[in-house]
């Protein structure tokens, strides 16, 4: 691990970011250097962001992450929005033989710069949506994708990978976090969106690994993993992962429910304890709140939908249903928690409506 800077913890500033401290405790803080990018509070999944506007806003750790050492893997994770797109740079450190650079978006793409390869798919970011992003290079064909550089999408490997082989090797210079693509100055091609959090391994992780780690990011901002499943891996990609390695979401029992997947948790590896979540996808509208602090460890609950549109008439002692289904599946003991539905533009009449007429239908299977 070798950069973790995240939007809820570590920075400085009360509007704006000044300093956005490290967490792996390695390198300097990501100082302002330019204009100071503003943050957003509880703009995903109940976490704040940090916005950039695409002019001069950009954060500079001075003397870089990469030092003077040569890198045969680098795997950055982010989740970022784009607010437009241009040609933007996300991050950015010179090397002995290139750069060591992430595009997103250039346009309708999204690129890594690795030494002197390259890779970009035909598609990328969109301005509605936040996205997980892997971007990956290794000197190695041995990887979760079977190749030396890719760019996953929320799990989803993107056009294929490429198998140019490129490593890294420091020089000492400043990594940059959004712009500075054609003079590394950090005022060129600025990012025009918001940063959630940024990841940087110096490491090839093993499919497991991979999936631990964006499982960590899907269950923090209410992102819904569209990974694949590789037949020659062990591990299920389409299943959500504790750090421990242990099964927190079953994709061969959840498949039916595989949608709009969320969660809330503990997990004290990963630093994580989300209490409150609702999936960043549009049209969601259930949110689960632990309202308080989870008594253990690897505590979890997870919950997707099957993804029936409508309503029903023909329930005994009501007026109506919804036809879709939740499946939670839990680990742990969560303990109590809220639970909320926002039924507007559901198709319901509401008119005149209290709370005394609302039920929540619990089942142990799908039969009403």
């Amino acid at each position: 691990l070798t950069l973790w800077l995240k939007a809820d913890e570590g920075f400085s500033g009360t509007n704006t970011i000044t300093a956005w401290t490290d967490q792996t405790g390695i390198n300097p803080d990501a100082i302002q250097n330019g204009d100071a990018p503003d943050i957003g509070a509880d703009q995903l999944n109940f976490n704040p962001v940090i916005d950039f506007d695409g002019h001069n806003d950009h954060l500079q750790i001075n003397g870089g992450i990469l030092g003077n050492s040569t890198h045969n893997d680098v795997w950055i994770y982010s989740v970022t929005k784009a607010d437009a797109l241009n040609n933007g740079t996300l991050l950015r450190e010179s090397t002995e033989s290139g750069r060591l650079a992430i595009l997103n978006p250039w346009g309708g793409r999204s690129y890594i710069f690795s030494g002197g390869g390259s890779h970009n798919p035909l598609t990328g970011a969109n301005t509605i949506d936040y996205n997980m992003w892997t971007h990956a290079s290794s000197t190695s064909t041995t990887t979760p994708s079977g190749s030396r550089k890719s760019i996953s999408k929320n799990g989803a490997y993107l056009n294929g990978g490429s198998n140019n082989n490129s490593y890294v090797t420091g020089n000492g210079s400043d990594f940059i976090i959004g712009g500075g693509w054609d003079n590394g100055n950090g005022n060129s091609n600025n990012f025009n969106g918001k940063i959630a959090e940024l990841i940087v391994y110096t490491d090839k992780p093993s499919v497991l690994g991979q999936e631990k780690r964006q499982s960590y990011v899907a269950i923090k901002y209410g992102l819904t993993k569209n990974s694949q499943d590789n037949v020659s891996s062990p591990q299920d990609e389409r299943d959500y992962f504790a750090s421990d390695g242990s099964v927190i979401w079953d994709y061969s029992d959840n498949q039916d429910y595989h949608n709009d997947v969320t969660a809330i948790g503990r997990d004290d590896n990963s630093v994580l304890n989300q209490q409150k979540s609702k999936s960043t996808n549009q049209g969601c509208s259930v949110v689960i709140d632990k309202a308080g602090s989870f008594n253990s460890d690897n505590d979890f609950l997870v919950w997707g939908n099957d993804a029936v549109e409508g309503i029903s008439y023909d329930v005994t002692g009501y007026d109506q249903r919804t036809n879709r289904v939740w499946k939670i599946q839990m680990t742990g003991n969560p303990g109590v928690v809220d639970f909320s539905i926002d039924l507007a533009g559901k198709g319901f009449n509401l008119l005149g409506a209290n709370a005394s007429d609302f039920a929540l239908l619990i089942n142990g299977d799908a039969t009403f």
